[in-house]
């Protein structure tokens, strides 16, 4: 009788644990143009891309949570039961201070010019120079860096 119960009552779970498929279209909540190739996420190796209308399909299970963004978007997470056939992403919106946009050519100017000077100076000796560039944009830190032996 316990053994029949158990059973039972396992059927009856496996329905909550099985994955289903989910399908809904991302758009920008201001216009409601569709976000082509969105990305929707639900665990490591288990995601999709909107299509170029802004649709994907995915595979899991009412209690995930899908994390769904986009460049210049903000991101949105939604339990996937209580996904809509319409997602809305609203567009990211930051102030910014005061910005000084350098070409890459003056820098590259500048990292030639003392290379050549310091080539002169070394006797024409080979040397190792290191090149970084940290740059601080919405509360993430961006991080360049280069190295030359000449």
């Amino acid at each position: 009788m316990k053994r029949t119960i158990f059973i039972i009552s396992l059927l009856l779970c496996l329905p909550l644990a099985a994955q289903q498929t989910y399908r809904a279209r991302v758009v920008d909540s201001e216009t409601g143009e569709a976000l082509p190739y969105a990305q929707v996420y639900v665990s490591e190796g288990n995601g999709s891309l909107t299509d170029g209308d802004g649709w994907f399909t995915v595979e899991a299970k009412p209690t995930d949570m899908l994390s769904i963004s986009y460049i210049g978007y903000n991101a949105l997470q939604v339990k996937a039961s209580e996904m809509r056939n319409v997602i809305q992403l609203r567009p990211m919106s930051i102030t910014m201070q005061e910005v000084t946009v350098i070409p890459a050519e003056a820098i590259l100017m500048k990292m030639f010019r003392r290379l050549n000077k310091e080539h002169k100076y070394k006797a024409r000796n080979r040397s190792n120079y290191f090149y970084r560039l940290t740059n601080t944009y919405a509360g993430k830190m961006e991080l360049v860096e280069a190295y030359l032996n000449a």
